[in-house]
């Protein structure tokens, strides 16, 4: 089946946990082809966004022919977007458990300054767990929209190693719903309270609390600068 195609001009190497739709994307710009055209080539046509990482209906002969494609072993591309290995397996076109749609690894943007390093231009979208919510190297916040500069946070940056060692010494999935309840009760503690619950009745309706607030996992998009929150009275 490969007889009838041509090895692509241009095979940027895939990015280790990078989603299948990511890197198909990226080697469709690469090459000034549309995503469809490509898409078509590898297995039954079908357009993939770059958060997209399912392999669908594709048979074994798909994974030989991206193979052929970007002149890389089928081994090394399972190696970087593992859900490729599972190509084949009926058990994929089965509902998720309760658990599995919970603990799923994110999707998120790979750090740009790490793929900039790499020569990686344009977007790389990545499946990864909840404890690679920051890039170390470059002292970034990976889980928003926004990769804000994490210098002036080191708390952030400290947390985040505690959390990293308990994954390694825990057991999946129990790990990642841990996190889960962890990360939900952080969220409940942050919410603003009236002025009237945290000090009493004797503070004035018109004046501002501020309140301190510290968390061991973030929670939300860090702002840079001052930790002091200001809550408002109601």
């Amino acid at each position: 089946m490969t007889t009838r195609l041509r090895a692509l001009p241009l095979t940027p190497p895939p990015v280790h946990g990078e989603t299948i739709g990511s890197y198909l994307n990226r080697l469709a710009d690469a090459n000034h082809l549309t995503i469809g055209h490509l898409s078509s080539l590898v297995g039954p046509s079908r357009q993939h966004g770059r958060v997209d990482n399912r392999v669908g209906y594709w048979t074994p002969a798909a994974l030989s022919r991206l193979a052929f494609l970007t002149g890389r072993s089928a081994s090394l591309l399972v190696h970087a977007m593992p859900p490729l290995g599972a190509i084949g397996d009926p058990s994929l076109r089965l509902p998720h458990s309760v658990t599995e749609e919970v603990t799923e690894p994110r999707l998120r943007p790979a750090c740009r300054l790490c793929m900039a390093r790499r020569h990686i231009r344009g977007l790389v979208v990545r499946s990864t767990p909840p404890q690679q919510g920051v890039c170390h190297r470059h002292r970034r916040w990976l889980l928003g929209d926004e990769q804000y500069d994490l210098t002036r946070l080191p708390e952030v940056l400290c947390a985040n190693r505690p959390h990293q060692r308990l994954v390694r010494r825990g057991t999946l999935p129990s790990t990642d719903l841990a996190y889960i309840a962890a990360h939900d009760r952080a969220l409940i503690g942050s919410r603003p309270k009236p002025a009237a619950h945290l000090f009493g009745s004797g503070g004035t309706a018109d004046s501002t609390c501020w309140v301190r607030t510290r968390s061991v996992i973030p929670t939300a998009h860090p702002t840079p600068g001052s930790s002091w929150s200001p809550i408002p009275k109601s």
